[in-house]
């Protein structure tokens, strides 16, 4: 079977070669994975990759997808799961992060962005400014943690976290930051690793 699937909108989904009988449960098993595939293929959307500083306006947008990150994470439940004293906890941390936001954007807090549309964010990332006394390897005593990366679901596999990741490094070169560090879940560190940090486990981090 080395047949294209077109597409009702013209797309041409790319021919997987096999030979296989044209019948039986092997063709069907193989038609209902290619069918699989290319609704996996729809359902994620495109958009330009503009990386965006990210200020006092984009207050809502940066808790909206802080929210889904603590939801992809485990740390709240999908709000349709919530009762009502935990609804209301959640809705007290989403006020909170907007406060602390909306207090330390563009001071000690570095935000960046890549818009789906207009005023809406598909992905974000973020550095936490601090100073600490000098130690061996970093004499400046200026470092950042990074926090809040994430990518909406749909636009996954496109190297925005990559492009977000890239932004907060320049930036920490760019102000004579010493090191950036982070936690990381298992599923985050092959990011990390391909932007130089190191795992020293209990953290990740890079030297500037």
């Amino acid at each position: 079977f080395n047949e294209s699937f077109l597409a009702p909108s013209g797309v041409s989904f790319p021919s997987i070669v096999f030979i296989i009988p044209r019948t039986g449960k092997c063709f069907c098993t193989f038609f209902a994975l290619s069918i699989m595939i290319y609704i996996s293929f729809l359902d994620k959307e495109e958009v330009i990759m503009e990386i965006l500083k990210l200020g006092p306006a984009h207050a809502d947008e940066f808790c909206r997808l802080r929210m889904m990150l603590f939801e992809d994470v485990g740390e709240i439940p999908p709000m349709k799961d919530m009762d009502a004293d935990l609804a209301v906890s959640a809705r007290a941390l989403a006020d909170a992060t907007k406060s602390y936001y909306l207090s330390h954007i563009d001071k000690d807090l570095i935000c960046f962005g890549i818009e789906e549309s207009p005023g809406r964010l598909a992905a974000s990332a973020a550095l936490c400014l601090f100073d600490r006394l000098p130690y061996m390897e970093n004499l400046c005593g200026r470092e950042s943690y990074v926090l809040s990366v994430y990518t909406c679901p749909k636009f996954r596999k496109q190297g925005m976290a990559d492009k977000l990741m890239a932004a907060l490094i320049q930036y920490g070169r760019n102000e004579d930051l010493g090191k950036l560090w982070l936690n990381s879940s298992p599923m985050g560190k092959n990011l990390y690793f391909r932007h130089g940090f190191k795992d020293t486990g209990n953290e990740m981090e890079l030297m500037l």
